[in-house]
């Protein structure tokens, strides 16, 4: 990998962020049952949102495979979320966004209740998240600060609100807390990382 490619890297990320961000303006709007359009749009808004949890926080045990972005290959050191609390609870959502992507099961048919989901809290989490990272990013700055700082702008544009009055997520516990040391960044092959220290 070469430096060039983190400023890419940023680029996949704010796609992400703001696609996420964009779904949950919309579905903010949605005062009754959802229409088929509107459920792709759930759809999406939690295949994004799960893409920028993986991103920030890891898998649900909070491991990156050796290929997956995560911040430390940004930050150019390894680093975790400080508020266990959030990181847990993200990572917590991935079992149950996992099954409802990607699992066809008869629970959405016997289960009366199924999974309500208040679109603008996981958004508004996931967000927030993002946000904890920029400031890291900020505070180390590695050059790509700039990128970043306009990545969360654009994302700012396009969240709704945040509410007070989204219930809790029903049937999410929070993800086990990290075993081991954090991850170290990817390595960069080329002399422009040597130079931006």
């Amino acid at each position: 990998m070469r430096s060039s490619d983190l400023h890419h890297g940023v680029s996949h990320v704010q796609y992400e962020w703001t696609q996420m961000a964009s779904c949950a303006a919309r579905l903010e709007q949605v005062d009754r049952v959802r229409t088929p359009e509107e459920n792709t749009t759930l759809e999406a808004l939690l295949l994004h949102g799960r893409c920028l949890i993986n991103f920030v926080c890891g898998d649900y045990r909070g491991r990156w495979r050796a290929t997956d972005m995560k911040p430390a290959d940004f930050l150019r050191t390894s680093w975790i979320l400080p508020d266990e609390e959030m990181d847990r609870r993200l990572r917590g959502r991935l079992p149950v966004i996992n099954r409802s992507l990607t699992h066809l099961s008869w629970e959405r048919i016997t289960d009366p209740e199924g999974v309500m989901w208040p679109t603008g809290l996981v958004a508004h989490e996931v967000h927030w998240t993002l946000h904890q990272f920029v400031m890291e990013v900020d505070r180390t700055d590695r050059g790509l600060s700039d990128l970043w700082r306009a990545a969360a702008a654009e994302a700012d544009r396009w969240m709704p609100p945040r509410r007070t009055d989204w219930a809790e997520l029903r049937g999410f516990g929070p993800a086990p807390k990290r075993e081991g040391r954090p991850v170290e960044p990817i390595a960069i092959e080329d002399s422009d990382d040597e130079e931006n220290g």
